[in-house]
């Protein structure tokens, strides 16, 4: 999400309050990962608020709550999935992919599952799933029958790529904690809809990182020139320093492919009083 209080003086302006932080995070970049929604539906006023606040053309890709894909495992959720999406309709022409990250005990023999749970989801939302399970990354049979139900009904298939955090030296508390609970997995890039989701997990190493993102930026040029719409959210074990990986790797991608345009300036480095506007990438 966006409120984190670390990245004031990073990303936000210094003196920056907490109900201006989605603002001046919006002023930056175009979409933001909602983690909120994995651990519990918004309030109507939070929903309220967000779509006050977002300007136009800003995506919100939120998380399908964890009570539906963790705790009742796409079983017997139709009550939850209708009051999820009741709430989230004022804001539904600001939703990019909806992420439905499964947990690593969905494996492939619960394909079926899985295809009658994406028969109950409102067609008008884009949508992109995470799987977690090692045999979904066969490259065989099980990760062939993945491909084909998610290409059925046009969903995302999210890649996520934690091979900088894995391979990171450092011993601090935060990395040692990330790799004790990220999985770590196989990359598969590729994407099936029109909106493929890059997450990536990063370290303060950025040769590690730029060995894993030059391999990237290829794939979404690639993607891009075939009018996909890629979605990238740039993670770190700490946080506090992940706007900075995404200004780097919007500078690398923008070397190779300059339409992708400037990235506004953070509100940390704007001069006092400033209300430039700048367009967003």
């Amino acid at each position: 999400m966006w409120s984190h209080k670390s990245w004031q003086g990073r990303l936000f302006s210094v003196d920056a309050q907490p109900q201006e932080y989605l603002s001046q995070y919006a002023s930056v970049f175009q979409t933001v990962e909602g983690n909120t929604t994995f651990y519990a539906i918004p309030s109507e006023a939070s929903v309220a608020s967000w779509s006050e606040v977002a300007p136009r053309g800003f995506k919100f890709s939120f998380k399908m709550p964890k009570l539906i894909t963790h705790d009742l495992k796409l079983k017997g959720c139709e009550l939850s999935i209708k009051t999820f999406f009741d709430r989230m309709s004022p804001i539904h022409d600001r939703m990019g992919p909806i992420m439905i990250q499964l947990p690593a005990s969905i494996s492939p023999k619960h394909l079926p599952l899985i295809e009658a749970f994406v028969k109950q989801l409102p067609c008008h939302f884009p949508y992109a799933i995470e799987v977690r399970h090692p045999d979904f990354f066969d490259a065989g049979v099980n990760e062939k029958a993945l491909i084909s139900l998610l290409k059925r009904y046009r969903i995302d298939r999210v890649c996520f790529d934690s091979r900088a955090l894995f391979a990171s030296k450092s011993r601090d508390e935060y990395t040692l904690d990330a790799q004790k609970k990220k999985p770590k997995l196989p990359v598969h890039a590729m994407a099936i809809g029109k909106h493929p989701m890059v997450r990536f997990v990063g370290d303060i190493d950025y040769e590690l990182n730029d060995s894993c993102l030059d391999h990237w930026i290829k794939k979404l040029v690639h993607w891009m020139s075939e009018g996909k719409e890629p979605y990238v959210f740039m993670h770190m074990a700490d946080n506090t320093n992940a706007p900075a990986l995404a200004r780097h790797f919007h500078q690398k991608i923008s070397e190779v492919a300059p339409e992708v345009g400037d990235l506004p300036i953070f509100p940390s480095t704007q001069p006092a009083g400033s209300d430039e506007q700048m367009d967003l990438f």
